[in-house]
């Protein structure tokens, strides 16, 4: 299982379920933004990469308590 499986908030207060297969992960939005795929690279942190095909592919950056997840473009998820 990923650091990264589970449920999270961001900053809209949109919920997203965050499931793995491997190092696969299967980002959804919960309302019309939809599924997304995307990888867990851990690399000196765990990171995760996203193909939000809506916007644009993000990278980001779990802290180190395993509670946020820092987004490249300056947002933040929290864990629920």
């Amino acid at each position: 299982m990923s650091k990264f499986s589970g449920t999270w908030v961001d900053e809209a207060h949109d919920r997203i379920e965050v499931t793995s297969d491997a190092r696969i992960l299967t980002v959804t939005f919960r309302g019309p933004r939809g599924t997304f795929t995307g990888s867990d690279l851990d690399l000196s942190n765990p990171v995760i990469y996203v193909n939000f095909s809506d916007i644009r592919p993000e990278t980001g950056v779990l802290s180190n308590d395993g509670n946020t997840i820092y987004w490249g473009a300056g947002s933040k998820w929290v864990r629920a």
